[in-house]
């Protein structure tokens, strides 16, 4: 008796695995789908910072094309029209006035309540929140301004 139950336990330890267990699936599902949320949440957020990014060094640049522009004729442009005035101009490399990260246009006026003039993205919304982010208003407009640092 004892030697037919050796047996039994060499053939039961000798046999080959053929496949996985449910068990086994079901953990590497559940950590490839935990995986796959934490880059979805990521890269959304990476793609929003890439926007805002964006936004910011256009806006440089149209803040450098419309000091030139003041250097050139003491004054800023217009509201009516003043990006594409700079743009005619060659003001700012290319025959088109840049657009925010969201691909709409920038609103520029001058003068502006504050400031000698405004320059402004709406932000992912496209909607005026009330203010500029970077002052601690809600929501996610940028403003620029002639005599202000853009962070």
């Amino acid at each position: 008796m004892k030697m037919n139950h050796q047996r039994k336990l060499t053939c039961i330890m000798r046999r080959p695995r053929g496949a996985f267990t449910l068990l086994e699936l079901m953990i590497v599902l559940v950590i490839i789908a935990i995986l796959g949320t934490i880059v979805t949440i990521n890269l959304v957020g990476a793609a929003d910072k890439a926007r805002e990014t964006k936004t910011r060094a256009n806006m440089r640049t149209i803040l450098a094309a419309l000091k030139m522009y003041r250097a050139s004729f003491s004054a800023y442009p217009p509201t009516q029209g003043g990006l594409q005035l700079l743009a005619q101009q060659n003001l700012f490399g290319q025959p088109e006035v840049p657009k925010d990260g969201w691909d709409r246009d920038f609103d520029y006026y001058s003068p502006a309540p504050e400031s000698e003039f405004v320059l402004i993205s709406y932000g992912a919304n496209g909607k005026d929140d009330g203010g500029n982010k970077d002052e601690g208003a809600p929501g996610d407009d940028i403003w620029a301004y002639p005599d202000r640092e853009l962070p």
